[in-house]
């Protein structure tokens, strides 16, 4: 279902939970592994010299999960999603966090710019 959907319009109308009723719900161990399992999905469809460590992975989870609670697990699922296609421009063979932060960045202001338009 998650990956049915293209736009924050679409994922508004979803109304899926976000990773902050997640850690309600859950917890912010179990919140920051749901970003990081969607990382590490990432890292199974795009081809980079160098892949990211463990700590990495962790490292981009938390910050996620600390900057962007608000967002729902469709809108990490779409981001991701994107950033597996080059949506946000090509990757040059490497990938790291400030990269994959940026995207969540682009994803934002569109984002903004869609629910101010409802």
């Amino acid at each position: 279902m998650i990956y049915k959907v293209d736009t924050p319009a679409e994922i508004k109308k979803l109304g899926l939970p976000t990773l902050n009723n997640v850690i309600e719900q859950y917890g912010q161990l179990k919140a920051e592994g749901f970003a990081q399992l969607c990382v590490v999905d990432l890292l199974y469809y795009i081809n980079v010299g160098d892949g990211l460590t463990k700590v990495q992975i962790e490292a981009i989870g938390e910050y996620i999960v600390e900057h962007y609670s608000h967002l729902s697990i469709a809108d990490v699922g779409l981001i991701i999603k994107r950033g597996k296609v080059g949506f946000y421009g090509p990757l040059y063979g490497r990938l790291d966090m400030p990269t994959v932060l940026t995207w969540f960045a682009e994803y934002e202001k569109e984002r903004t710019k869609n629910i101010i338009s409802f």
